[in-house]
């Protein structure tokens, strides 16, 4: 990045977004000698633990920003919690753009819901792939029998044709075939902390999402105490 005048129209100077950098053909002519412990070519972007040297030759700890950046990704989570539906069946990944300013803190850029998992580079391809992996193993899918399910369905659809008879029919142990279905290793309780996360860090139930909740709902008291108070 410069401000030289002489680059002015050179747009991979100023938008570093990969998009655009992907396309910049001096990205195959970087030094990799000058890059430290294995480098790996990612164009403009670089891994955390790049980061975390680069951090370092200029005294600045990453431990400090690191958890700043995981306080605001908390408070946006707690800003729109309310808005967010919970679905137990599914998730969503979240991909969040960081700014560090001058004084090494951290600002949201944006919030992607949909966030780019496309290769570009060797780098994307190390890293995107890792939080595939690690994705799938906190999600913990199960095993299941599609046979189970499709005598399930075949079940419930002649329960169904004999209630519109108007005849009895008895409906089997529903626990039973859930663990027919499942083969007696059922899914993870909503609301349990997973076994395997990977290389994903939990910052949620913690002791300071309990602290910004309090703050939350105490902010929402006074708020509606003044709205009453100006009403009256």
């Amino acid at each position: 990045f410069t401000l030289d005048e002489k680059y002015k129209n050179n747009s991979y100077i100023h938008l570093t977004n990969s998009s655009i950098q992907k396309n910049n053909i001096n990205n195959g002519n970087i030094d990799l000698n000058t890059l430290p412990q294995d480098p790996i070519f990612g164009g403009s972007k670089i891994s955390l633990n790049y980061l975390k040297i680069l951090l370092k030759r200029k005294n600045i700890l990453f431990d400090n920003i690191w958890s700043n950046i995981c306080d605001v990704i908390l408070k946006s989570l707690v800003c729109v919690e309310n808005n967010i539906q919970p679905h137990v069946s599914c998730f969503e990944l979240y991909g969040f753009d960081i700014l560090i300013d001058d004084n090494i803190k951290p600002w949201i850029l944006e919030v992607n819901s949909s966030p780019d998992l496309s290769c570009n580079t060797p780098l994307d391809k190390l890293i995107k792939h890792q939080l595939i992996e690690d994705t799938i193993k906190l999600i913990n899918p199960v095993n299941f029998s599609r046979k189970e399910v499709n005598n399930l369905m075949k079940s419930l659809v002649e329960i169904q044709y004999h209630m519109k008879q108007g005849k009895n029919h008895q409906m089997n142990d529903s626990t039973y075939e859930l663990n027919n279905i499942f083969q007696d290793n059922l899914p993870r309780i909503y609301g349990n902390i997973p076994k395997l996360i990977g290389n994903y860090e939990m910052i949620a139930p913690s002791q300071r999402y309990n602290q910004l909740l309090y703050m939350k709902n105490c902010f929402k008291g006074l708020k509606k105490s003044y709205v009453k108070s100006k009403i009256i």
